[in-house]
């Protein structure tokens, strides 16, 4: 076990602690939270209602949509306008399917495969407070949080959520604080430290708790011997960050991974904004034209909600979240060992077992480590990397860790 490397004058004396069995009522509780905190009415029945019945009613517009086209003479079948018509209700039957099955037909299915997939899925987590920060712990985790870290925080029934800038959460639930730690002791605490508190009336965890008995390795401990492979360490500035972003965004968006894959791409929504403009400003001469004349708006409006936030609105995306970023001018140190992936910062401490790194993407100045469940990930660039560890090292050392990997052959920026 590695312990994330944290200073004992910042932890300060423990204020009262938490501890609890994460299974799988309590991670379906956690997403729940999670929710509701980053978006008040996502939580509430009218908003899920009008989810599911939105998603019934796309799949009947679809449906329609495609009968109509069927309906037509097979000469007539082939036009623009009723292949754009049969576009149309294919992408709405697919999409008010996609709809029903994630937040209504396959919501259970869906928990239980994520819940499998988590790192953290059947291990006892431990929280401590301190004045300064939240330390926590688990079998295969360890971190340590400034309270500054935190933006946000919702107090529910059955727990408390705490958002942090990059939208990562903490789930804490009620019945894990120790005694004399309990509830009107937790939120008057976490009143203290984090600014934007809310409650919210409502339950989340659907069944009863467990409490297993704590083993050994559940409580935190001293850092055993585990040999560093390697270190990088630089100082964030906002060339860094927006390297960083771009790395970030070529992970989790697939076209843009080759040059190939944007200019498809891109290309198809360029050409679908291009016809949606045409259609809606044509005279229409038949019927059908007048169908296509009613979606074309839509068409275009989707396509170019689509160009912003793939392609042109990202350099303004990234110039809003560095104005957030409470880091730049900061030094970044990460940790490689066999067993555990360890960052540390001014505000944050984390060590993790490799089980929760979902992938690693390769570039030819330096690497993304793209994590599981928590949005983003870590970027590592090369000039950072601590002789003798350098690239060919960090990339052997990476792929023999077991995660998914992938290498695009080209530098951050060049068309990430």
């Amino acid at each position: 076990m590695v312990e994330a490397a944290t200073d004992d004058d910042a932890r300060g004396d423990a204020v009262g602690s938490a501890w609890f069995w994460n299974d799988e009522g309590e991670f379906a509780a956690s997403i729940r939270a999670q929710a509701i905190a980053i978006n008040r009415v996502a939580g509430t029945w009218a908003f899920r209602s009008f989810v599911i019945a939105y998603g019934h009613f796309l799949i009947l517009m679809g449906l329609l949509f495609i009968t109509n086209w069927s309906a037509d003479r097979p000469d007539q079948r082939w036009r623009l306008a009723q292949l754009v018509i049969l576009a149309f209700g294919l992408v709405m039957t697919a999409l008010g399917g996609w709809i029903v099955y994630v937040r209504f037909y396959g919501y259970r299915r869906r928990m239980r495969n994520v819940f499998r997939d988590a790192p953290a899925a059947g291990l006892h987590l431990h929280y401590t407070f301190t004045p300064a920060r939240l330390v926590s712990h688990s079998d295969k985790s360890d971190a340590s949080n400034d309270w500054s870290v935190f933006v946000s925080a919702v107090e529910v029934r059955d727990g408390y959520i705490l958002i942090s800038a990059h939208r990562r959460s903490t789930w804490i639930p009620k019945h894990a604080l120790e005694p004399p730690f309990d509830v009107p002791a937790a939120s008057a605490f976490l009143r203290s430290k984090i600014a934007r508190y809310r409650v919210v009336d409502r339950a989340l965890r659907r069944s009863s708790p467990i409490r297993r008995p704590l083993k050994p390795s559940d409580v935190p401990s001293q850092a055993g011997p585990n040999p560093v492979v390697g270190v990088a360490s630089f100082p964030i500035d906002r060339e860094e960050f927006t390297r960083a972003s771009r790395a970030s965004l070529t992970a989790f968006r697939p076209w843009h991974r080759s040059r190939s894959r944007e200019l498809l791409f891109f290309g198809f929504w360029h050409l679908l904004l291009v016809l949606g403009l045409y259609e809606t400003f044509k005279r229409p001469a038949t019927p059908d034209d007048r169908i296509l004349g009613s979606l074309a708006p839509v068409l275009a409006a989707s396509a170019a909600f689509v160009l912003w936030l793939g392609l042109y609105g990202v350099p303004r995306l990234i110039r809003a979240s560095l104005r957030r970023y409470p880091l730049i001018g900061e030094e970044f140190t990460f940790t490689f060992t066999h067993e555990r992936f360890i960052s540390h910062n001014r505000l944050v401490d984390t060590s993790i077992d490799w089980s929760f790194v979902h992938s690693v993407v390769e570039f030819a100045d330096g690497f993304f480590i793209r994590l599981k469940r928590f949005p983003g990930g870590y970027w590592v660039p090369d000039h950072a990397l601590r002789a003798p560890f350098d690239h060919q090292q960090a990339a052997a050392f990476l792929r023999s860790r077991g995660v998914k990997y992938r290498v695009i052959d080209r530098a951050v920026g060049r068309g990430a």
